[in-house]
């Protein structure tokens, strides 16, 4: 039989309304020795509301971002007011960009970056496989950092051999502490924990990533997924090389679990011209769909007053003469019929 079929890869499909479940995802990977890796995917559980996610979850990220940065342009969005686990949305980009990233319900909690980029600019939106997860581990770094989620971007990057477009870190609560692109204080987990002067920052922490997996990317989504998972395994050589990177940047970093299995999605990301996906945080905002060209496909008509009241008058003097031509017709039949 061919050694090939030892280490095929199974993707769990769950019916409308249910998901995997979070601790063993749907990847079904097998080891090349007859069986299972682990963890092994366990039927899906029905949806709740706690898997769901909602607007204000957005409008909070987005009131948050704009108040660290209020220098930096912002778009509407296009999010329900509830999403459903795996359901993406994003900017209302104008018709000259395409949209890139965005915003994503995973298991209640919303992650990712949405952003805009021009359809003939040298970043161009890229279609690819996307696969996420999630870890905790107690974490103790420096306060001053331009933000702790670029440091763990950089040592995802060199475990699984592949572009990491998003991290974000969060306190126990699910409050987000840092995301990639994005130099947030820390000023909040200080005085709520109580550090030492601020300088050093000690606790337990979730951070979720997301690794890209690009057509002409050298490494399949499932070893990236069994990377994932080998990271969350004392003495193995994935969480080996990630201590030695993030030690690097001045972080220490122990007790790694596994809080959700890797997972898989379909997401566009900007891309440049050397195959390098590019941070959507750090593109430029676009200026929003001026209003008039909502209002028809003509938009040079849709966009002169003076074309639209003249159509209208127009129209007007010429439904009044109709009717001022049926009102002599109907006059001269009543005549004749008199005479």
């Amino acid at each position: 039989m061919d050694g090939a079929f030892y280490f095929r890869t199974w993707q769990l499909e769950c019916w409308p309304g249910y998901l995997p479940q979070k601790s063993t995802g749907g990847f079904a990977i097998c080891d090349g020795r007859g069986q299972l890796s682990q963890p092994i995917p366990l039927p899906c559980v029905k949806e709740t509301a706690a898997t769901n996610c909602s607007i204000q979850q957005i409008e909070d990220i987005e009131a948050d971002r704009l108040e660290q940065f209020p220098d930096k342009k912002t778009l509407p969005n296009n999010c329900p007011d509830e999403m459903r686990d795996g359901q993406m949305c994003g900017y209302k980009c104008p018709s000259t960009h395409e949209n890139v990233g965005g915003y994503r319900c995973q298991y209640g909690q919303i992650v990712g970056t949405p952003g805009c980029v021009a359809k003939n600019g040298d970043v161009q939106a890229k279609e690819v496989t996307l696969v996420a997860s999630e870890i905790q581990a107690l974490v103790s770094g420096t306060s001053g950092q331009a933000g702790w989620a670029n440091p763990f971007e950089g040592a995802f990057g060199q475990v699984f051999g592949a572009q990491i477009s998003y991290v974000g870190v969060t306190d126990p609560q699910g409050s987000l502490i840092s995301r990639t692109g994005n130099a947030r204080r820390l000023s909040m987990v200080e005085a709520d924990s109580g550090f030492d002067g601020g300088r050093r920052l000690q606790g337990q922490f979730k951070i979720v990533w997301d690794a890209v997996i690009l057509s002409t990317s050298t490494v399949r989504a499932d070893t990236v997924a069994q990377k994932g998972v080998a990271l969350t395994k004392a003495g193995s050589a994935e969480q080996t090389s990630f201590l030695d990177k993030i030690t690097s940047a001045g972080f220490t970093v122990s007790g790694i679990t596994l809080l959700m299995a890797p997972r898989v999605f379909a997401m566009q990301v900007p891309v440049n011209s050397l195959g390098s996906v590019q941070s959507i945080a750090d593109l430029p905002v676009p200026d929003a769909e001026p209003l008039y060209a909502t209002i028809g496909t003509n938009t040079e008509v849709a966009g002169n007053p003076g074309a639209i009241i003249g159509g209208v008058v127009g129209g007007l003097l010429g439904v009044g003469c109709i009717m001022t031509c049926c009102y002599g017709y109907l006059q001269m039949r009543k005549r004749l019929r008199e005479s």
